[in-house]
């Protein structure tokens, strides 16, 4: 008999830890602490070109790139093509990108619903190198109405 009461109490006690976690989880969501149902954003475009901050509306497609490669470098092609295939004209398409420094960059006609996802690809080269080179990264989060 008291190995049966034993395994009572054990399955009670953690009955109640288990209870009281859901109960837990279930408030943070309430009240809006925890959001299962928004998709994570991010912002990764590639090692030495930093994506310091983006934001995605109805229209368009703003990001903030920092050249961290060490040196200065001839952008020559920025790409962007949405999760639907759809392709998103990104201005300035080509530039001479500083070392250190900040650019914001702009992609237009390629929001379609609610969730945003789009592969950017970078075509650059370093100005004391004549070899090209590409960066692959990605954007995705929701789109602010």
């Amino acid at each position: 008999m008291k190995k049966a009461q034993a395994a009572v109490e054990f399955l009670a006690t953690y009955g109640w830890a288990i209870l009281a976690t859901i109960i837990a989880i279930g408030a943070l969501s309430y009240f809006g602490i925890i959001n299962f149902s928004a998709p994570p954003t991010q912002c990764s475009i590639g090692m030495g070109l930093d994506c310091v901050d983006y934001k995605i509306s109805s229209d368009m497609v703003r990001f903030y790139l920092i050249n961290n490669l060490g040196d200065d470098a001839n952008i020559s092609n920025i790409r962007m093509v949405s999760e639907d295939e759809v392709f998103c004209p990104v201005q300035p398409s080509s530039l001479l990108f500083a070392s250190r420094a900040k650019e914001q960059f702009n992609a237009t006609d390629c929001i379609s619903g609610p969730d945003f996802k789009a592969t950017v690809e970078i075509i650059y080269q370093l100005v004391d190198d004549n070899e090209a080179h590409k960066i692959i990264g990605f954007i995705k989060g929701k789109v602010e109405r």
